[in-house]
């Protein structure tokens, strides 16, 4: 062998040493890693990259797990399907509490809801006393003929000085904005009609029915910042009847830790792919939901308003609003109460049942709330006892 070969031959055995301590060293780091839980696990919910405007990096640090913002031209979905398919299907796109939300401290929580307020109604509640209930209503930059209804009907009721009853309209933003787009948000109509009115919320995150849950948690904590001298809060949608006749009566009586509204016990999930309401095994592997109110409209006293918050942090997001709720109310030990008057349907129209009978009907068009409410108010009069407006009944029955 030459002298030249002999350098050769060392050469290769130096490169193939340095090639293995390498890959060892590579090795290595990667279980330290997994151990360490670099890993995105969030709840099991199955992290997808999409392609959108932001993604978080998760960092060890010595003072704990750290999010960092990096500018990229990345954001994440929650997968709950068996594909890790997309929640959003309205707008295509679907955000996380993970990179939606302000994540602070070493503490990395499973759901986050502290989005930014592009709009506020912060003095809402604040020169009135003696708040019965606080009536959040979803709804979408779109929904102004919906909102101008119910202002006109049983909203009338509602955000007067010397009213029991406040009203506010929650709304999201309708695609993802670039910074300069999210400030002229605040110079739209939307902020002309919250000048006007003073009763719209508007929080910077997808509004889409896959992530209802985000605007519910958001509202309810809206409610314990904002407005914590209600005693209720209740939950509801633009489509609905309202009965604000009757809900001061019901909230008189109502007891504490208490939720209620049209509910139901143990309910099978929708396992058809075609369904609106679709779970898959692999995002929800019971063969049951546990108790459940419908997210159409129901109501919390404040006391429980502030458990479900706090439970809320250690129950990984469900994009179906009411399951969510329900998942929260099974790890608190609180069963929801069905109460009478209470309807996930449209029940047939009728004046004097509906201003002393019914008090949530679904499914009400902005023409059909203005007709009905006119014949409420002038044709029937209030005959019922106050006293049995509150009238709690055994949970539905469901298969």
């Amino acid at each position: 062998m030459t002298e030249m070969d002999n350098n050769r031959s060392k050469s290769s055995i130096g490169y193939y040493l340095l090639a293995f301590i390498t890959l060892v060293l590579m090795a290595s780091l990667s279980l330290y890693a997994i151990n360490s839980g670099q890993f995105n696990r969030f709840g099991g919910n199955k992290i997808v990259e999409r392609n959108t405007e932001k993604s978080y990096l998760v960092g060890n640090t010595e003072m704990g797990r750290k999010i960092v913002e990096r500018n990229t031209v990345k954001s994440y979905t929650v997968g709950n399907t068996e594909t890790g398919g997309i929640i959003d299907a309205d707008h295509k796109y679907a955000i996380s509490g993970m990179n939606q939300s302000k994540l602070k401290g070493s503490k990395l929580k499973c759901f986050g809801h502290e989005f930014e307020i592009l709009i506020n109604q912060h003095k809402l509640c604040e020169k009135s006393h003696g708040i019965d209930i606080l009536i959040l209503i979803s709804s979408s930059r779109k929904q102004f003929n919906e909102r101008q209804a119910i202002r006109k009907s049983w909203g009338s009721k509602c955000n007067q000085n010397d009213t029991a009853i406040k009203c506010l309209f929650v709304i999201g933003n309708h695609r993802l904005f670039s910074d300069e787009t999210r400030d002229s948000t605040r110079n739209s109509g939307l902020q002309e009609e919250s000048t006007l009115y003073k009763d719209i919320v508007q929080i910077d995150y997808i509004d889409s029915y896959g992530n209802l849950t985000y605007k519910t948690v958001f509202s309810i904590s809206w409610a314990v910042r904002y407005c914590s001298s209600a005693k209720y809060v209740m939950k509801t949608d633009t489509d609905m009847y309202v009965n604000t006749y009757l809900l001061p009566f019901l909230t008189k009586n109502a007891p504490t830790k208490f939720i209620g509204g049209y509910c139901w016990g143990p309910s099978t999930p929708h396992r058809d792919k075609n369904s609106k309401w679709y779970v898959s095994f692999k995002g929800y592997k019971e063969n049951k939901f546990p108790p459940m109110c419908s997210g159409t409209g129901y109501i919390i006293s404040m006391d429980l308003v502030l458990t479900i918050l706090q439970t809320s942090e250690y129950i990984p997001f469900f994009h179906l609003e009411d399951v969510y709720i329900a998942l929260c109310l099974k790890k608190m030990r609180v069963s929801p109460t069905y109460l009478l008057g209470f309807n996930n349907m449209k029940p047939s129209f009728n004046s004097c049942s509906y201003k002393n009978d019914i008090i949530t009907s679904h499914g009400v068009k902005p023409i059909e709330l203005d007709t009905y409410w006119n014949q409420i108010k002038s044709t029937c009069n209030v005959s019922v006892i106050p006293e049995n407006v509150f009238k709690p009944r055994p949970l539905l029955s469901v298969h």
